[in-house]
């Protein structure tokens, strides 16, 4: 499972946003990918994968991307389609088709030169452009209402946030949403409780960015992902999808449970 974010031009004289790759890192590891026999999975043969009836007969691989910037529309499924890989989007209901630039996370000095230099890309794409990536095959999934944590917000407004959420999906793309990427999805972004939450609300995976890869989904975890960011060459790439980087999720993964277990948050 790998989650990516932006796939961005890079700007000589500024440091690299580390949740964007270049197009060049992009297609690079498509390219290994396709090379080294891959096969790219959406969203729904992931759950046919994971529920039985689709069997794995090669090393896999699920391509995933947060937010629903439009550079995922412009700049990811182009070089993907070149190379016949297949890519999925977590959409934010509450923001897909917003004209201005969004800003989600710090507003650096890095992010500030991008988006005065590029401002078409930091718009989210909107609803026409979802559809269109959803009817030539593009997995799209929800990653909620907003971009904020979940663990610190009280039961009933997530749920009521995600009930929203549900309806704008369901209306704009014709379907009820099953596959959810918590905002941020790292160790204490989410609770047990939350998760369960998740899945009484019909989102039935739930994915995060544990670090590691996912053979099946766990019933008491959420899907892990690894994150590819503006620091991965080639060989940290390989690393990922290999699994020679899986030890850390386990202990990350062990940290979780620990962490439900010894110190819940509560949700009111």
């Amino acid at each position: 499972m790998l989650c990516y974010h932006r796939v961005l031009p890079s700007l000589p004289g500024t440091e690299a946003s580390a949740f964007a790759v270049t197009p060049e890192q992009f297609e690079s590891q498509l390219v290994f990918l396709s090379e080294n026999g891959f096969y790219s999975l959406s969203l729904e043969e992931f759950k046919d994968m994971a529920r039985g009836p689709m069997t794995p007969t090669r090393p896999s691989v699920l391509i995933t991307f947060d937010d629903g910037y439009y550079d995922n529309f412009a700049i990811a499924w182009p070089i993907a389609q070149k190379y016949g890989i297949k890519i999925n989007i977590f959409a934010l209901t509450g923001l897909a088709g917003k004209d201005d630039p969004v800003i989600i996370g710090a507003d650096t000095r890095t992010v500030r030169a991008q988006v005065n230099r590029f401002p078409e890309l930091w718009r989210m794409m909107n609803w026409r452009e979802l559809r269109s990536m959803q009817e030539a095959g593009v997995g799209i999934g929800l990653h909620g209402h907003t971009h904020r944590r979940m663990s610190s917000r009280g039961k009933d407004v997530i749920a009521k946030e995600l009930e929203l959420a549900t309806l704008i999906f369901r209306k704009e793309l014709g379907a009820r949403p099953w596959a959810f990427a918590i905002p941020y999805g790292s160790p204490g972004t989410f609770t047990a409780e939350v998760l369960k939450l998740l899945k009484s609300l019909g989102l039935e995976m739930v994915f995060s960015t544990l670090t590691g890869r996912t053979h099946l989904p766990e019933d008491d975890l959420p899907i892990r992902r690894m994150v590819i960011s503006s620091y991965d060459d080639l060989r940290s790439f390989e690393m990922k999808v290999s699994g020679a980087l899986d030890w850390l999720g386990h202990i990350r993964a062990v940290e979780q449970r620990v962490r439900n277990l010894s110190e819940p948050i509560p949700i009111r």
